[in-house]
């Protein structure tokens, strides 16, 4: 249970404890997460943001109030698991009149959060991975709430600058077993151990979240296991909410790529993933384009062309090169080539405009493959 769903059973049986009394629970920002007062939910509390900052009670008074924006009278005191403050508890009433009240509303809050925070060890390994990488890869804010309080549960100390690793398989078909394995691997050499970042299993891929430093260091690993394992590392982050986009890039070199090793750290890596957002903001042109290779070639032809296109440019626009690594004549290979150029009715076009054109849809059809097709 995370703080908001754990915050608004304690608000409305703490408000009972306390002759109902008005309860809130402030996040670290000083946002009311839960209320009595269901219509100041997600409104600002300058107090509770005192009381998170400095790790003090805070008494606000009737005459204090223009001080204090969103809050009122009463007494805000900061939550802590492990040491670290989580959140801020607050009690309506004149500060004299409600002190003992609220050292009893603090006292159980506390324990109530700590009780917590010792049975989240406990969850299903799994099951707790999985929600805690949601949380930090989706990139909302309610998430990321979500994910600091599981992260300070766990003791993991994301620090600066830190990524996303994404571990696939290498087969193009055939990734059963693939998670499992690349998980021992990385148990064996101990990189999943939660003072080392977080890890997970996301449908056949493994993510790891860690420093850089760390993340970089396991080049050697994909490289060693280059048969089986892919390794895509995202852009560097400062903080968990730079996680989205670290994730996102690591997709697009895992999807594209297809060598042991990636990372927006390269530049020619970083072209790739600048390829792929070029191809998300075009996809309706290149749907259109896509569109003219269906009614021209067969249902099922489409993989094979595109793969003969994307040789011929990894080629340098070489037939006799690309003929050879397809196995097949130079002139088969230009006879395809214009096939395709004129289909798109590309013909009249510059030799870059076609390149530029052709990798976009070759990345545009990958993307929306969801594997590394083509390969």
């Amino acid at each position: 249970m995370l703080l908001e769903d754990l915050a608004n059973e304690i608000v409305s049986f703490t408000s009972e404890l306390v002759g109902g009394r008005t309860i809130n629970v402030m996040n670290t920002d000083g946002i009311i997460i839960a209320s009595t007062e269901k219509h100041r939910i997600g409104s600002f509390h300058q107090g509770a943001l005192e009381a998170a900052n400095t790790g003090k009670t805070v008494a606000i008074r009737a005459d204090q109030l223009a001080q204090y924006p969103g809050a009122k009278q009463g007494y805000n005191m900061p939550l802590r698991v492990n040491g670290s403050v989580i959140g801020v508890v607050g009690i309506f009433g004149n500060p004299p009149e409600v002190e003992n009240l609220a050292k009893l509303v603090e006292a159980y809050v506390t324990k109530c959060y700590q009780l917590e925070a010792m049975m989240i060890p406990r969850l299903a390994e799994g099951e707790f991975r999985s929600r805690l990488l949601h949380d930090l890869l989706t990139g909302e804010e309610r998430s990321l709430s979500h994910a600091q309080i599981l992260l300070q549960s766990m003791r993991v100390n994301l620090r600066p600058p830190f990524g996303v690793g994404l571990f696939s398989s290498a087969e193009r078909k055939d990734v059963r077993g693939f998670p499992e394995r690349a998980m021992r691997l990385l148990q064996e050499k101990d990189v999943v151990s939660p003072e080392h970042g977080v890890a997970g299993i996301e449908r056949d891929k493994v993510i790891l979240i860690s420093d850089m430093e760390r993340l970089r260091s396991l080049s050697s690993l994909a490289e060693e296991n280059s048969e089986w394992l892919r390794l895509a590392l995202g852009g560097a982050c400062e903080n968990i909410g730079e996680l989205r986009r670290s994730y996102e890039e690591a997709v697009a070199l895992e999807l594209i790529a297809g060598k042991p090793f990636s990372t927006m750290e390269s530049v020619a890596d970083r072209c790739v993933c600048q390829l792929c957002r070029a191809a998300t903001a075009e996809r309706v042109f290149l749907d259109e384009l896509e569109s003219r290779l269906n009614e021209t070639f067969r249902p099922g032809e489409i993989e094979s062309i595109l793969r003969t296109m994307e040789v011929y440019y990894a080629s340098d626009r070489s037939a006799s090169q690309a003929a050879e690594q397809l196995y097949v004549h130079k002139n088969t290979l230009q006879y395809r080539v214009n096939r395709v150029l004129r289909c798109l009715g590309l013909l009249d076009y510059s030799e870059f405009q076609r390149e530029y054109l052709m990798r976009l849809l070759i990345i545009w059809y990958k993307q929306k493959q969801g594997l590394r097709v083509l390969k």
